[in-house]
């Protein structure tokens, strides 16, 4: 993702950032002010000045170092900002979505019954049934508390859970910027209950950042390497971002019998799929 202007609209104090996909279109992504000053609060600042800590200690984030407890628990108890991190990564969601639903992705055709996992709101779930009118039962699974303040919408079911422990049964399940927070270990518990979930011939389809086999200074490569770094400051400090051989080897270490990695959206992320 290049970023290659801003636009300042007043007197709503937003910002329209523009950058080019790697197929050379444009798109803009807008956050309002407050969504913008979820990603410069004092909370994450405080963190990055640890970030080296990452490395030497990886059993504690920085932003748990820096702030007394992790990422997630910290915002579950700061109602008003982690409501905007959910509106700022929901302005970062839609326009991935609408690159990856509008630039001939088709692994959506054909099926009936999807699953979003970690799916929030279900903002992705709402575009992909606006594409795909074939999906005629969309259910959208996160954690209780997070569906709970789900909006209603057309066709979409919010159900509560935990993937960890099981996922609803569904032809193909989604997900995206899930497996990168998560060691190997959990990311094959994650797998294995997508595996479980679907029929013979279902699949897991899931949108994350993919790392080239060898490393180069890429504005690609530069860009993901800058988003591991987040996710080990701020969230996870034992996630990491993986090769397409990586992803392989955890999607058949739990019984998928084929994956690919067959369509880069933007600068981040590629959409992976793994077949039962």
């Amino acid at each position: 993702m290049k970023v290659i202007g801003l636009e300042r609209h007043l007197p709503f104090y937003s910002l329209v950032a523009t950058y080019y996909t790697p197929n050379g279109e444009a798109a803009k992504m807008k956050l309002t002010g407050q969504e913008l000053t979820a990603f410069e609060q004092d909370a994450l600042m405080r963190a990055w000045p640890l970030v080296h800590e990452a490395v030497v200690d990886p059993t504690t984030e920085p932003f748990a170092k820096a702030n007394g407890e992790p990422a997630y628990s910290y915002y579950g108890k700061q109602p008003e900002m982690n409501e905007l991190m959910q509106k700022a990564m929901s302005g970062v969601s839609v326009p991935f979505m609408r690159s990856m639903l509008d630039g001939g992705y088709d692994g959506f055709d054909g099926v009936k019954r999807l699953v979003d996992v970690g799916g929030s709101g279900g903002d992705c779930l709402r575009m992909i049934l606006r594409k795909h009118p074939n999906v005629l039962e969309a259910i959208n699974f996160d954690l209780p508390e997070v569906v709970d303040k789900a909006p209603a919408i057309p066709g979409v079911t919010h159900v509560g859970g935990d993937m960890f422990k099981s996922i609803p049964n569904a032809d193909a399940i989604f997900m995206k910027w899930i497996l990168t927070t998560w060691t190997d270990e959990e990311v094959k518990a994650i797998l294995s209950n997508c595996y479980n979930a679907l029929p013979e011939g279902g699949k897991l389809i899931a949108c994350e950042p993919m790392l080239p086999k060898d490393s180069d200074d890429s504005h690609r490569t530069r860009a993901l390497l800058e988003g591991d770094i987040f996710v080990m400051t701020i969230y996870r400090a034992k996630g990491k971002h993986r090769t397409e051989e990586e992803f392989k080897q955890l999607g058949m270490a739990v019984g998928f019998s084929n994956f690919r990695a067959l369509h880069s959206v933007d600068y981040f992320h590629t959409v992976l799929e793994f077949q039962k």
